[in-house]
């Protein structure tokens, strides 16, 4: 029953994040910084303590402790919240590839993630194209998460199968799901583009 709960929450954020996430950036960046900190922190933890300790209060400790950091780097690094978006996003991707190829050991997921959030992350540096990016970014891991929240609702993956990615699981569970993930996402960032067109973009000092 816990799970499925968490499975809903994850669900109901995914969501927010796929069709609203330039409106609501800030506060979702906050809630992002919170997800992938979680689930960094959870690895780090297995690979440094074993593991014997997934799943365990430790694991679950180490992954807030990381999550509240991130959080808080979010909020109060406005300046480079779009940076930091496009780093997330590619962090999420890294992760994703890893684990869809079935990579071992855990660490070597975590270096693909922060592979792609260097390289994302510069890329969204050099780049100015905010909306597009915060649109982008947005739908694709609003998107995957919303997927694996209604997997989770549904019992067809648990916590633990998320520590190493979100995107490998989808799709281990039925190519379906991954279907489903790439229509959410193009309906995201259809939605997302033609309802903020007439908006600006979000500013450093606005979001």
């Amino acid at each position: 029953m816990g799970e499925q709960l968490i499975g809903l929450i994850i669900l109901l954020i995914g969501l927010a994040l796929c069709f609203a996430g330039y409106r609501l950036f800030r506060v979702i960046l906050v809630i992002w910084g919170l997800l992938t900190g979680f689930q960094l922190g959870t690895l780090l933890a297995t690979q440094l303590f074993g593991e014997q300790y997934a799943g365990t209060a430790l694991q679950w400790i180490a992954g807030a402790v990381v999550a509240v950091i991130l959080a808080l780097l979010a909020y109060f690094l406005y300046k480079w919240q779009i940076v930091l978006a496009g780093a997330l996003v590619g962090y999420f991707l890294g992760t994703a590839l890893a684990s869809a190829l079935n990579m071992t050991p855990g660490w070597v997921i975590i270096v693909f993630g922060l592979v792609g959030a260097i390289i994302l992350g510069a890329l969204v540096l050099i780049l100015d194209l905010p909306r597009l990016i915060i649109i982008l970014s947005t739908a694709i891991v609003g998107a995957g998460v919303a997927i694996a929240g209604l997997l989770l609702l549904l019992s067809q993956i648990n916590l633990r199968d998320l520590s190493g990615g979100i995107t490998g699981p989808i799709a281990r569970v039925s190519g379906i799901w991954t279907v489903v993930w790439l229509v959410l996402l193009i309906v995201g960032i259809t939605f997302q583009w033609t309802t903020t067109r007439l908006q600006g973009p979000v500013t450093r000092g606005q979001a």
